[in-house]
């Protein structure tokens, strides 16, 4: 960096600084983004899955309860006739759903919903042999021996592939979140590294930059000190010999025009100073404006991510009013296998009844309480990543303060690059009206000519030392 000018020093560092604070932000703004396609994997996907599967194992589970009611109400052809209806319309519903999740599933998904469509076809055929022998004259009892083993075999069949479905979605749904927190661990050291590394490296080049023109600064102005009292001691020379003055006037009159020139080029150097101040401004206002709209964007991911937490509590006050619903038949149950009691033998077909409905209510139960748990654990976790958003959002709110700051110190620095434009002008126009003395004091300056030849030595050597100090400002 030995031959770069003031201020293409500086602007490096301002663009190293820059550069360090935009790659902190793409990669918080990144890893944002695939926390909120792990969200969404999660409730579209898993979730989903979850609930269906549930839906097909109630369905299966009611398709048995209406079997075992064909039977039990063999003396009432038309409650048997509405059995057979509601067992049909439930098949309509289960093969739609196995042909559906099918063609998304997983592999291993898959491989367990088609054992629960062997399982389920083989109850098919065991209902279409129940339905057959209530024909019979043992019709009854040859149908609960049906349901009571092939039948059962079947159901347990069922339940177990749909619950390895279930277990499944379980799995993923962990899987998901411990990737998701390694996700965060490895951006937040990302971003952590990314900004020491900047810090460190813009604390060097800027210690370097100053000390480097600190010496040359001094060591100008030594010289300047030393060609001072050169400059002095010829003066009182110039004093005592006058009679030479004139030539050293018209010398003087010549470097005084050499200045000016200087000068002049100096100006048009601090002007484009000037317009590559300006430019870093525009350019910090547009990083400000792109930093406050990522802000603005995850302010959003939150405000969505508030609105499925709050579906979610409405689901499990949904299952709440589920549970009572069973909890609420199993009572009715257990009242009507009282009734049935007291009834006796006409009762007892009824208290079969009352109990397979006990049992359904107790099994709803335990599916809502399942449901629930699941649920609450889904809000957890959606509660713990808006969590974490929001510290991203904090995060980047300091982010947009700081580059808010650069573009002030940038438009501070535009300001007094315009001002120094200005005085330089004004040292311009004064070097001009000195020049123009000189020139009418070269008339009556004929006695210093003598002396006047030491002070244009002295004068070309503090030409040298101000030609050093242009070079440190502006560059080899």
């Amino acid at each position: 960096m030995g031959k770069l000018s003031l201020s293409q020093k500086m602007t490096a560092i301002f663009v190293l600084l820059s550069a360090g604070i935009l790659a902190v932000s793409v990669i918080g703004l990144v890893n944002i983004k695939e926390i909120g396609k792990v969200v969404t994997l999660i409730t579209d996907v898993q979730f989903k899955n979850v609930v269906e599967t549930m839906n097909l194992k109630d369905s299966f589970h009611s398709q048995m309860i209406y079997e075992r009611n064909y039977v039990l109400f063999y003396f009432n052809p038309e409650k048997r006739a509405n059995n057979a209806a509601q067992i049909a319309k439930l098949d309509e519903s289960i093969q739609a759903l196995i042909k559906h999740h099918m063609n998304i599933m997983d592999p291993r998904e898959r491989k367990s919903l088609d054992e629960f469509s062997k399982a389920y076809n083989l109850w098919l055929e065991n209902d279409k042999k129940v339905q057959a022998v209530m024909a019979t004259e043992k019709g009854t009892e040859e149908a609960l021996r049906l349901i009571s083993t092939v039948g059962r075999d079947s159901r347990l069949a069922g339940d177990k592939a749909l619950d390895e479905i279930v277990s499944f979605n379980h799995e993923q749904l962990e899987f998901e979140k411990k990737s998701t927190i390694q996700a965060i661990q490895s951006a937040l050291e990302i971003m952590v590294t990314t900004s020491l590394i900047v810090i460190f490296l813009g604390g060097v080049l800027a210690f370097t930059t100053l000390r480097n023109l600190s010496k040359a600064i001094n060591n100008i102005l030594s010289l300047l000190s030393n060609n001072a009292a050169k400059v002095q001691d010829t003066a009182s020379q110039i004093a005592s010999s006058s009679d030479s003055l004139s030539q050293s006037s018209t010398e003087q009159a010549s470097s005084l025009e050499e200045t000016v020139a200087t000068i002049e080029e100096l100006t048009a150097m601090v002007k484009v100073n000037a317009d590559n101040a300006t430019q870093a401004t525009l350019l910090s206002e547009n990083t400000l404006r792109s930093a406050q709209q990522g802000e603005n964007k995850i302010q959003a991911l939150l405000e969505t991510m508030k609105v499925i937490d709050l579906d979610s509590k409405k689901i499990q006050e949904i299952t709440k009013v589920v549970d009572d619903i069973a909890f609420q038949t199993n009572l009715l149950a257990l009242n009507a296998a009282v009734e049935a009691a007291r009834a006796g033998e006409q009762g007892k077909g009824f208290a079969v009844v009352a109990e397979a409905v006990r049992t359904l209510a107790a099994r709803s139960s335990e599916a809502a309480k399942d449901i629930n748990s699941l649920i609450s654990s889904s809000v957890q976790r959606i509660q713990s990543g808006y969590s974490e958003a929001g510290q991203s959002v904090a995060s980047l709110s300091e982010i947009v303060g700081s580059v808010k700051k650069v573009a002030d110190l940038n438009s501070e620095i535009s300001t007094a690059t315009t001002e120094q434009s200005n005085g330089i002008i004004q040292i311009g126009k004064a070097m001009n009206q000195l020049d123009a003395v000189t020139q009418g004091n070269a008339a009556a300056s004929e006695q210093a000519a003598a002396s006047s030849q030491e002070l244009a030595g002295e004068a070309i050597h503090l030409n040298g030392v101000v030609e050093n100090l242009r070079v440190v400002i502006k560059g080899a």
